[in-house]
Protein backbone atom coordinates (compact mmCIF):
# COMPACT_ATOMS: atom_id res chain seq x y z
CA UNK A 1 0.00 0.00 0.00
CA UNK A 2 1.27 3.45 -1.28
CA UNK A 3 2.18 6.00 1.29
CA UNK A 4 -0.53 8.55 2.13
CA UNK A 5 -0.64 12.37 2.24
CA UNK A 6 -2.80 13.42 4.80
CA UNK A 7 -6.20 15.26 3.70
CA UNK A 8 -8.42 17.11 6.52
CA UNK A 9 -11.87 17.63 6.31
CA UNK A 10 -12.98 14.34 4.60
CA UNK A 11 -11.72 14.82 1.43
CA UNK A 12 -10.13 11.93 -0.95
CA UNK A 13 -6.90 10.66 0.16
CA UNK A 14 -4.48 11.49 -2.66
CA UNK A 15 -1.81 9.09 -2.27
CA UNK A 16 2.31 9.48 -2.73
CA UNK A 17 1.60 7.16 -5.93
CA UNK A 18 -0.85 9.01 -7.45
CA UNK A 19 1.11 12.49 -7.18
CA UNK A 20 3.99 10.24 -8.80
CA UNK A 21 1.73 8.91 -11.74
CA UNK A 22 0.28 12.36 -12.18
CA UNK A 23 4.31 13.46 -12.55
CA UNK A 24 4.74 11.30 -14.70
CA UNK A 25 2.12 12.26 -17.18
CA UNK A 26 3.06 15.90 -17.11
CA UNK A 27 6.21 14.82 -18.01
CA UNK A 28 5.46 12.68 -21.05
CA UNK A 29 2.37 13.67 -22.42
CA UNK A 30 2.40 17.90 -22.51
CA UNK A 31 2.74 19.21 -25.68
CA UNK A 32 5.21 20.93 -26.91
CA UNK A 33 4.39 23.96 -26.58
CA UNK A 34 5.97 26.02 -29.57
CA UNK A 35 3.13 25.68 -31.32
CA UNK A 36 0.89 27.11 -28.82
CA UNK A 37 2.77 29.94 -27.92
CA UNK A 38 1.71 30.79 -31.75
CA UNK A 39 -1.38 30.15 -31.13
CA UNK A 40 -1.25 32.24 -27.94
CA UNK A 41 -0.03 34.93 -30.10
CA UNK A 42 -2.76 34.52 -32.66
CA UNK A 43 -5.75 34.78 -30.10
CA UNK A 44 -4.07 37.94 -28.54
CA UNK A 45 -4.04 40.06 -31.58
CA UNK A 46 -7.32 38.96 -32.87
CA UNK A 47 -9.67 39.69 -29.09
CA UNK A 48 -13.46 40.02 -29.13
CA UNK A 49 -15.74 41.41 -27.11
CA UNK A 50 -18.06 39.88 -24.79
CA UNK A 51 -20.80 37.81 -26.79
CA UNK A 52 -18.65 38.37 -30.27
CA UNK A 53 -16.18 35.73 -30.08
CA UNK A 54 -17.19 34.75 -33.50
CA UNK A 55 -13.92 34.02 -34.77
CA UNK A 56 -12.22 32.98 -31.31
CA UNK A 57 -14.95 30.08 -31.09
CA UNK A 58 -14.17 28.96 -34.93
CA UNK A 59 -10.31 28.72 -33.67
CA UNK A 60 -11.11 26.38 -30.91
CA UNK A 61 -13.09 24.25 -32.46
CA UNK A 62 -11.06 23.53 -35.54
CA UNK A 63 -8.11 22.67 -32.94
CA UNK A 64 -9.87 20.24 -31.30
CA UNK A 65 -11.54 18.74 -34.11
CA UNK A 66 -7.62 17.40 -34.72
CA UNK A 67 -7.85 15.22 -31.95
CA UNK A 68 -8.76 11.77 -32.94
CA UNK A 69 -9.50 7.86 -31.36
CA UNK A 70 -10.66 8.83 -29.32
CA UNK A 71 -12.49 12.35 -30.71
CA UNK A 72 -13.73 15.14 -28.58
CA UNK A 73 -17.46 15.46 -29.33
CA UNK A 74 -18.14 19.27 -29.41
CA UNK A 75 -20.82 21.19 -29.23
CA UNK A 76 -20.57 25.26 -30.68
CA UNK A 77 -22.86 27.88 -29.61
CA UNK A 78 -23.34 27.02 -25.61
CA UNK A 79 -24.83 30.33 -24.50
CA UNK A 80 -23.87 32.62 -27.00
CA UNK A 81 -20.06 31.51 -28.69
CA UNK A 82 -19.36 29.13 -25.87
CA UNK A 83 -18.06 25.72 -26.66
CA UNK A 84 -17.92 22.61 -24.80
CA UNK A 85 -15.99 19.38 -25.86
CA UNK A 86 -16.41 16.25 -24.34
CA UNK A 87 -14.13 13.59 -24.27
CA UNK A 88 -15.22 10.33 -22.93
CA UNK A 89 -12.74 7.98 -21.97
CA UNK A 90 -14.63 4.89 -20.16
CA UNK A 91 -16.20 4.37 -16.60
CA UNK A 92 -14.73 6.95 -13.74
CA UNK A 93 -15.48 10.41 -12.74
CA UNK A 94 -16.57 13.64 -14.71
CA UNK A 95 -14.26 16.74 -14.56
CA UNK A 96 -15.11 19.66 -16.11
CA UNK A 97 -12.34 22.58 -17.05
CA UNK A 98 -13.77 25.94 -17.80
CA UNK A 99 -11.48 28.83 -19.78
CA UNK A 100 -13.00 32.00 -20.90
CA UNK A 101 -13.19 33.77 -23.90
CA UNK A 102 -13.58 37.59 -24.15
CA UNK A 103 -11.35 40.32 -24.20
CA UNK A 104 -12.16 44.06 -23.12
CA UNK A 105 -12.79 47.22 -24.54
CA UNK A 106 -9.23 48.64 -24.06
CA UNK A 107 -6.84 50.43 -26.38
CA UNK A 108 -3.48 47.77 -26.07
CA UNK A 109 -0.35 50.13 -25.21
CA UNK A 110 2.03 47.05 -24.57
CA UNK A 111 3.87 47.44 -28.29
CA UNK A 112 4.12 43.76 -28.41
CA UNK A 113 4.81 42.61 -31.93
CA UNK A 114 1.53 40.38 -31.24
CA UNK A 115 -0.09 43.06 -30.30
CA UNK A 116 -4.36 43.61 -30.68
CA UNK A 117 -5.14 44.34 -34.26
CA UNK A 118 -8.14 45.33 -33.35
CA UNK A 119 -9.14 49.01 -32.66
CA UNK A 120 -10.00 49.50 -28.54
CA UNK A 121 -10.21 46.09 -28.19
CA UNK A 122 -7.37 44.13 -26.24
CA UNK A 123 -6.97 40.54 -24.02
CA UNK A 124 -6.19 42.77 -20.85
CA UNK A 125 -7.30 40.29 -18.58
CA UNK A 126 -5.58 37.13 -19.93
CA UNK A 127 -8.18 35.39 -21.49
CA UNK A 128 -5.83 34.20 -24.46
CA UNK A 129 -3.23 32.65 -22.05
CA UNK A 130 -6.48 30.82 -20.62
CA UNK A 131 -7.94 29.41 -24.32
CA UNK A 132 -4.40 28.72 -25.17
CA UNK A 133 -4.03 26.69 -21.76
CA UNK A 134 -6.62 24.41 -22.10
CA UNK A 135 -6.27 23.84 -25.77
CA UNK A 136 -2.62 22.33 -24.63
CA UNK A 137 -4.53 20.85 -21.94
CA UNK A 138 -6.70 18.81 -23.74
CA UNK A 139 -3.70 17.72 -26.00
CA UNK A 140 -1.94 16.67 -22.99
CA UNK A 141 -5.17 14.68 -21.55
CA UNK A 142 -6.04 13.39 -24.82
CA UNK A 143 -2.53 11.84 -25.31
CA UNK A 144 -2.42 10.76 -21.84
CA UNK A 145 -6.30 8.74 -21.94
CA UNK A 146 -5.19 5.40 -21.93
CA UNK A 147 -3.55 6.26 -18.14
CA UNK A 148 -6.57 7.43 -16.59
CA UNK A 149 -10.66 6.57 -17.21
CA UNK A 150 -13.38 8.77 -17.12
CA UNK A 151 -14.98 11.82 -19.34
CA UNK A 152 -13.60 15.23 -19.36
CA UNK A 153 -15.64 18.25 -19.94
CA UNK A 154 -13.93 21.61 -21.73
CA UNK A 155 -15.88 24.56 -21.66
CA UNK A 156 -14.98 27.42 -23.14
CA UNK A 157 -17.07 30.29 -22.02
CA UNK A 158 -17.82 33.25 -23.70
CA UNK A 159 -18.60 36.87 -21.97
CA UNK A 160 -17.03 36.45 -18.37
CA UNK A 161 -16.13 40.75 -18.73
CA UNK A 162 -19.59 42.02 -19.02
CA UNK A 163 -20.95 39.23 -16.09
CA UNK A 164 -23.42 37.51 -18.55
CA UNK A 165 -21.82 34.19 -19.89
CA UNK A 166 -21.63 31.66 -17.23
CA UNK A 167 -25.52 32.36 -16.60
CA UNK A 168 -26.04 32.77 -20.28
CA UNK A 169 -24.43 29.19 -20.67
CA UNK A 170 -26.23 27.78 -17.58
CA UNK A 171 -29.77 28.84 -19.05
CA UNK A 172 -28.54 26.91 -22.21
CA UNK A 173 -30.30 23.64 -22.87
CA UNK A 174 -27.90 21.89 -24.40
CA UNK A 175 -25.01 22.81 -21.55
CA UNK A 176 -28.01 21.30 -19.50
CA UNK A 177 -28.57 18.22 -20.90
CA UNK A 178 -24.82 17.30 -20.66
CA UNK A 179 -24.22 18.12 -17.54
CA UNK A 180 -27.64 15.65 -16.30
CA UNK A 181 -25.94 13.11 -18.97
CA UNK A 182 -22.21 13.47 -17.23
CA UNK A 183 -22.68 14.95 -13.55
CA UNK A 184 -19.39 16.55 -13.16
CA UNK A 185 -17.86 15.53 -9.96
CA UNK A 186 -16.14 19.09 -9.54
CA UNK A 187 -15.73 22.33 -11.63
CA UNK A 188 -12.08 23.67 -12.33
CA UNK A 189 -11.19 27.01 -13.53
CA UNK A 190 -7.93 29.14 -13.28
CA UNK A 191 -7.03 32.79 -13.65
CA UNK A 192 -3.82 34.91 -14.90
CA UNK A 193 -2.96 37.39 -12.35
CA UNK A 194 0.60 39.64 -12.20
CA UNK A 195 2.79 37.14 -9.93
CA UNK A 196 5.93 35.84 -10.88
CA UNK A 197 5.15 32.83 -13.46
CA UNK A 198 5.78 29.14 -11.61
CA UNK A 199 3.80 30.17 -9.02
CA UNK A 200 0.38 28.31 -7.97
CA UNK A 201 -1.89 29.59 -5.74
CA UNK A 202 -5.24 28.83 -4.03
CA UNK A 203 -7.59 28.79 -0.50
CA UNK A 204 -10.48 26.97 0.87
CA UNK A 205 -14.05 29.49 0.97
CA UNK A 206 -13.95 33.08 -0.47
CA UNK A 207 -11.50 32.76 -3.33
CA UNK A 208 -13.07 35.88 -5.17
CA UNK A 209 -15.04 38.47 -3.86
CA UNK A 210 -19.13 39.25 -4.58
CA UNK A 211 -19.28 42.11 -7.04
CA UNK A 212 -22.33 44.26 -7.67
CA UNK A 213 -22.60 47.42 -10.02
CA UNK A 214 -25.02 50.02 -10.12
CA UNK A 215 -26.24 52.68 -11.82
CA UNK A 216 -27.95 56.00 -10.25
CA UNK A 217 -30.01 58.57 -11.53
CA UNK A 218 -30.69 61.65 -9.76
CA UNK A 219 -32.81 64.20 -10.44
CA UNK A 220 -32.45 67.71 -9.75
CA UNK A 221 -33.92 70.98 -11.39
CA UNK A 222 -31.84 72.59 -14.43
CA UNK A 223 -30.73 76.22 -15.20
CA UNK A 224 -28.62 79.22 -15.39
CA UNK A 225 -25.49 78.93 -13.51
CA UNK A 226 -25.52 82.29 -12.44
CA UNK A 227 -28.72 81.58 -10.88
CA UNK A 228 -28.15 78.17 -8.79
CA UNK A 229 -31.36 79.18 -6.05
CA UNK A 230 -33.46 78.51 -8.82
CA UNK A 231 -32.46 75.09 -9.08
CA UNK A 232 -31.80 71.89 -7.66
CA UNK A 233 -27.83 71.26 -8.93
CA UNK A 234 -27.51 67.34 -8.89
CA UNK A 235 -23.61 67.86 -9.15
CA UNK A 236 -23.56 69.29 -5.89
CA UNK A 237 -26.24 66.20 -4.74
CA UNK A 238 -24.09 63.83 -6.23
CA UNK A 239 -20.70 65.25 -4.85
CA UNK A 240 -22.45 64.52 -1.52
CA UNK A 241 -23.50 61.24 -2.22
CA UNK A 242 -19.55 60.29 -3.18
CA UNK A 243 -18.06 61.38 0.11
CA UNK A 244 -20.87 59.79 2.29
CA UNK A 245 -20.66 56.77 0.52
CA UNK A 246 -17.44 56.33 1.59
CA UNK A 247 -18.35 56.47 5.08
CA UNK A 248 -20.51 53.00 4.64
CA UNK A 249 -17.34 51.27 4.45
CA UNK A 250 -15.59 53.17 7.32
CA UNK A 251 -18.48 53.86 9.76
CA UNK A 252 -20.55 50.89 9.55
CA UNK A 253 -18.44 47.97 8.08
CA UNK A 254 -16.51 46.03 10.79
CA UNK A 255 -13.33 46.46 10.57
CA UNK A 256 -12.75 42.78 10.36
CA UNK A 257 -15.05 42.83 7.36
CA UNK A 258 -14.19 43.31 3.30
CA UNK A 259 -15.98 45.86 1.71
CA UNK A 260 -15.22 48.35 -1.07
CA UNK A 261 -17.17 51.23 -2.47
CA UNK A 262 -15.72 52.69 -5.99
CA UNK A 263 -17.55 55.23 -7.73
CA UNK A 264 -16.04 54.66 -11.17
CA UNK A 265 -18.20 57.10 -13.25
CA UNK A 266 -19.82 60.67 -12.58
CA UNK A 267 -21.74 62.19 -15.40
CA UNK A 268 -23.88 65.09 -15.47
CA UNK A 269 -24.28 68.16 -17.55
CA UNK A 270 -22.02 69.13 -20.79
CA UNK A 271 -21.74 73.04 -20.47
CA UNK A 272 -19.93 74.85 -17.50
CA UNK A 273 -22.40 77.58 -17.52
CA UNK A 274 -25.64 75.22 -17.60
CA UNK A 275 -26.42 73.74 -14.43
CA UNK A 276 -27.94 70.16 -15.48
CA UNK A 277 -31.06 68.50 -14.16
CA UNK A 278 -29.56 64.74 -13.50
CA UNK A 279 -26.79 62.94 -13.09
CA UNK A 280 -25.50 59.35 -13.11
CA UNK A 281 -23.27 57.79 -10.81
CA UNK A 282 -22.13 54.32 -11.79
CA UNK A 283 -20.98 52.39 -8.39
CA UNK A 284 -19.37 49.03 -7.80
CA UNK A 285 -19.12 47.47 -4.85
CA UNK A 286 -17.22 44.38 -3.50
CA UNK A 287 -17.54 42.58 -0.31
CA UNK A 288 -16.60 38.88 1.01
CA UNK A 289 -20.05 38.10 2.79
CA UNK A 290 -23.11 37.42 2.05
CA UNK A 291 -24.65 39.50 4.98
CA UNK A 292 -22.13 42.35 4.72
CA UNK A 293 -23.25 42.44 0.56
CA UNK A 294 -26.71 43.32 1.98
CA UNK A 295 -25.95 45.56 4.76
CA UNK A 296 -23.76 47.66 1.96
CA UNK A 297 -26.43 47.35 -0.69
CA UNK A 298 -29.33 48.56 1.84
CA UNK A 299 -26.79 51.16 3.10
CA UNK A 300 -26.49 52.71 -0.19
CA UNK A 301 -30.16 52.95 -0.89
CA UNK A 302 -30.69 54.74 1.95
CA UNK A 303 -27.64 57.36 1.60
CA UNK A 304 -29.13 57.90 -2.17
CA UNK A 305 -32.75 58.41 -0.59
CA UNK A 306 -31.86 60.84 2.18
CA UNK A 307 -29.23 62.86 0.53
CA UNK A 308 -31.82 63.27 -2.62
CA UNK A 309 -34.38 64.21 -0.21
CA UNK A 310 -31.94 66.15 1.95
CA UNK A 311 -31.14 68.55 -1.31
CA UNK A 312 -34.93 69.16 -1.81
CA UNK A 313 -35.50 66.87 -5.07
CA UNK A 314 -38.46 66.32 -6.68
CA UNK A 315 -38.28 63.50 -7.87
CA UNK A 316 -36.83 59.90 -6.39
CA UNK A 317 -33.87 58.48 -7.59
CA UNK A 318 -33.57 55.43 -9.83
CA UNK A 319 -31.16 52.85 -8.80
CA UNK A 320 -30.77 50.61 -11.75
CA UNK A 321 -28.67 46.84 -10.76
CA UNK A 322 -26.22 46.47 -13.85
CA UNK A 323 -24.15 43.45 -12.71
CA UNK A 324 -24.14 41.09 -9.50
CA UNK A 325 -21.48 38.74 -9.45
CA UNK A 326 -21.75 35.81 -6.66
CA UNK A 327 -18.41 35.54 -5.03
CA UNK A 328 -16.20 31.97 -6.12
CA UNK A 329 -15.78 29.73 -3.32
CA UNK A 330 -13.93 26.65 -3.20
CA UNK A 331 -15.40 23.65 -2.07
CA UNK A 332 -13.20 22.55 1.28
CA UNK A 333 -12.75 18.88 0.29
CA UNK A 334 -11.71 19.23 -3.56
CA UNK A 335 -9.53 22.32 -2.47
CA UNK A 336 -8.00 19.67 0.20
CA UNK A 337 -7.52 17.36 -2.73
CA UNK A 338 -6.29 19.74 -4.90
CA UNK A 339 -3.90 21.41 -3.00
CA UNK A 340 -2.26 18.01 -1.84
CA UNK A 341 -1.72 17.67 -5.46
CA UNK A 342 -0.33 20.70 -6.56
CA UNK A 343 2.13 20.68 -2.96
CA UNK A 344 3.52 17.20 -4.49
CA UNK A 345 3.71 18.82 -8.17
CA UNK A 346 4.73 22.30 -7.27
CA UNK A 347 5.57 22.47 -3.33
CA UNK A 348 9.23 21.48 -4.21
CA UNK A 349 9.70 24.13 -6.44
CA UNK A 350 8.64 26.65 -3.77
CA UNK A 351 5.84 27.46 -6.43
CA UNK A 352 2.51 26.71 -4.28
CA UNK A 353 0.50 28.68 -1.86
CA UNK A 354 -2.32 26.85 -0.23
CA UNK A 355 -3.92 30.05 1.44
CA UNK A 356 -3.65 32.96 -0.21
CA UNK A 357 -5.89 36.20 0.77
CA UNK A 358 -9.06 35.94 -1.10
CA UNK A 359 -8.93 37.93 -4.35
CA UNK A 360 -10.64 41.80 -4.49
CA UNK A 361 -11.87 41.39 -8.00
CA UNK A 362 -14.49 38.92 -9.21
CA UNK A 363 -15.61 35.99 -11.84
CA UNK A 364 -18.59 34.19 -12.90
CA UNK A 365 -17.34 31.44 -12.18
CA UNK A 366 -19.57 31.06 -9.65
CA UNK A 367 -22.63 30.81 -11.13
CA UNK A 368 -20.87 27.50 -13.27
CA UNK A 369 -20.40 26.32 -10.09
CA UNK A 370 -24.03 26.68 -8.62
CA UNK A 371 -25.74 25.98 -11.47
CA UNK A 372 -24.35 22.75 -11.87
CA UNK A 373 -24.89 22.17 -7.89
CA UNK A 374 -21.72 20.26 -7.82
CA UNK A 375 -17.98 21.22 -6.32
CA UNK A 376 -16.18 23.81 -7.59
CA UNK A 377 -12.25 24.84 -7.22
CA UNK A 378 -11.03 28.11 -8.66
CA UNK A 379 -7.21 28.71 -8.39
CA UNK A 380 -4.32 31.34 -10.02
CA UNK A 381 -1.08 31.19 -11.10
CA UNK A 382 1.56 33.84 -12.22
CA UNK A 383 2.36 35.27 -15.64
CA UNK A 384 5.35 37.65 -14.93
CA UNK A 385 9.04 37.48 -14.93
CA UNK A 386 10.23 36.44 -11.28
CA UNK A 387 12.76 38.54 -11.90
CA UNK A 388 10.29 41.40 -10.93
CA UNK A 389 9.93 40.48 -7.75
CA UNK A 390 11.32 39.93 -4.13
CA UNK A 391 10.26 37.14 -1.61
CA UNK A 392 8.23 38.34 1.70
CA UNK A 393 7.64 37.67 4.77
CA UNK A 394 4.60 39.52 5.62
CA UNK A 395 1.87 36.10 4.89
CA UNK A 396 0.95 33.30 2.31
CA UNK A 397 -1.01 35.77 0.63
CA UNK A 398 1.74 38.23 -0.36
CA UNK A 399 4.95 36.05 -0.59
CA UNK A 400 5.89 37.84 -3.57
CA UNK A 401 6.50 41.74 -3.85
CA UNK A 402 7.31 43.69 -6.89
CA UNK A 403 10.18 45.35 -6.87
CA UNK A 404 8.91 48.23 -9.11
CA UNK A 405 4.87 49.00 -10.45
CA UNK A 406 3.78 45.82 -12.74
CA UNK A 407 1.01 46.19 -14.76
CA UNK A 408 -1.93 44.52 -13.27
CA UNK A 409 -4.96 42.78 -15.42
CA UNK A 410 -7.43 45.28 -17.15
CA UNK A 411 -4.41 47.63 -17.61
CA UNK A 412 -3.59 48.97 -21.44
CA UNK A 413 -0.03 47.49 -20.50
CA UNK A 414 -0.91 43.78 -19.08
CA UNK A 415 1.61 41.64 -21.04
CA UNK A 416 2.46 37.59 -19.50
CA UNK A 417 5.12 36.21 -20.48
CA UNK A 418 4.23 33.48 -22.59
CA UNK A 419 6.32 30.31 -22.19
CA UNK A 420 6.94 30.25 -18.17
CA UNK A 421 3.07 30.89 -17.96
CA UNK A 422 2.06 28.68 -19.92
CA UNK A 423 4.04 25.62 -18.76
CA UNK A 424 2.97 26.01 -15.59
CA UNK A 425 -0.67 26.83 -16.15
CA UNK A 426 -0.69 23.58 -18.74
CA UNK A 427 0.48 21.62 -15.70
CA UNK A 428 -1.60 23.09 -13.12
CA UNK A 429 -5.01 22.49 -15.40
CA UNK A 430 -3.49 18.86 -16.09
CA UNK A 431 -2.51 17.87 -12.81
CA UNK A 432 -6.15 19.03 -11.38
CA UNK A 433 -7.56 16.81 -14.04
CA UNK A 434 -5.91 13.87 -12.88
CA UNK A 435 -6.48 14.40 -9.54
CA UNK A 436 -9.82 12.95 -9.96
CA UNK A 437 -9.63 10.91 -13.39
CA UNK A 438 -6.36 8.66 -12.21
Amino acid sequence: MAPLIPTPHGSKIITNTKINQISTILSSSIPQLEPYDSLYRTFHANPELSGCEVETAARIALHLRQFSNPAFTIHETIGGHGIIAILENGAGETVLLRADMDALPIKERTNLPYASTVPSVAHACGHDMHITTLLASASALHASAPNWHGTLLLLFQPAEEDGTGAQSVCADPTYGHILRTFPPSVLLGAHVVPAPFGLVAVRKGAMTSNSDSLHITIFGRGGHASMPESTIDPVVLAAYIIIRLQSIVSREVAPRQHAVITVGSLQAGQAENVIPSSAILKINIRTFNSEVRKQVLKAVRRVVDAECSASGCEKAAVIKETLSLPMVWNDGGATDMLSTTFEGIFGSRGGFVGDINPLPGSEDFGHLVTGAERPGVFWVYGCMDPALFETSNTGPGEAFVPKMPIPSNHSAEFAPEIEGTLRTAVETYVAAALTWLL
